[in-house]
């Protein structure tokens, strides 16, 4: 991981390591308190699909998502992607050590994920699904 620190900036680039099957390397980066989290959606997409075979059928190949923001919280960042009835959240407090806390939700069929990301690998905390 490189660290450069700017004033009171920081920018952290992780890249994608490989996939495993108990914990997975994602690929994502800062650019100031934007998160930018194309691929880590779709990673943590895969993560589920492949550790949760009875979420994957409300799954869609090459699924688009829409990035929509919710109110800027004082020491926390996130941005919030849904599709095709799914909504993913990538979210983390300001702090030096960078822990991403990410709920994916599919509002059809109840299936409700949540995990971290640190130090590119994903850790699942909670599955409920049918």
């Amino acid at each position: 991981m490189k660290i450069t620190r700017i004033g009171l900036v920081v920018i952290v680039g992780i890249s994608l390591l490989g996939v495993c099957s108990c914990s997975e390397p994602v690929a994502h980066e800062t650019n100031g308190d934007e998160i930018m989290a194309d691929d880590t959606v779709s990673t943590i997409m895969d993560y589920i699909k492949q550790n949760h075979p009875d979420a994957a059928p409300f799954m869609k190949e090459g699924m688009s998502w829409a990035k929509t923001s919710g109110p800027k919280q004082m020491g926390y960042t996130e941005a919030t992607y849904t599709g095709d009835g799914w909504t993913v959240t990538i979210g983390h407090a300001v702090t030096a050590e960078i822990v991403y806390e990410v709920p994916a939700e599919y509002d059809k069929e109840a299936i409700v994920w949540s995990g971290t990301i640190k130090d590119d690998v994903i850790t699942e905390t909670n599955y409920t699904g049918k």
